[in-house]
């Protein structure tokens, strides 16, 4: 824990998920064609099984991803398989979100919140619950359980 904690707080200024607690599950799983994905973002199915990055109608989140994919990588068109993680119940992530005062943030502990993007957490909106806020590490940054996972919870998408 203490490793985790030590790269917590030398990652705070990166947007991305980044596991703080609970073990590691690597799974492979392919990739939509023509997506972009940046290391430490939470994915989903698209309707045809493949990881896309989440946004802020997402929902059945499948993990986080563990590689960047630009659009100047040669298999960039194709659909190779991603290295994800795949978060259980109570996992905790560290998540970047807009600057917010630390007493407002304090008060979300506990609640149901949304996503920005694929890398940051909507702390304005509950629509989705995509995320269960579970601390506070600073004005940018929050640490989370995944809500919405696709093996446990079911997430409205629209």
């Amino acid at each position: 824990m203490c490793k985790d904690i030590l790269f917590l707080f030398t990652n705070l200024n990166s947007m991305a998920f980044i596991r703080v607690s609970g073990k590691q599950n690597i799974e492979y799983f392919p990739r939509a064609a023509s997506q972009i994905f940046t290391n430490g973002a939470l994915s989903y199915y698209n309707g045809s099984g493949r990881l896309i990055p989440a946004d802020a109608t997402s929902g059945d989140h499948a993990g986080i991803v563990m590689q960047t994919v630009t659009a100047a990588d040669s298999d960039y068109t194709s659909q190779p398989n991603l290295m994800v993680d795949i978060p259980a119940e109570n996992d905790i992530f560290s998540v970047g979100c807009t600057a917010t005062a630390l007493a407002t943030l304090s008060a979300l502990i506990g609640t149901y919140i949304d996503l920005t993007s694929s890398i940051v957490a909507d702390v304005g909106n509950s629509s989705k619950d995509a995320l269960l806020v579970v601390g506070v590490v600073s004005t940018t940054k929050i640490l989370v359980k995944i809500a919405s996972r696709s093996n446990i919870l079911r997430t409205a998408t629209t």
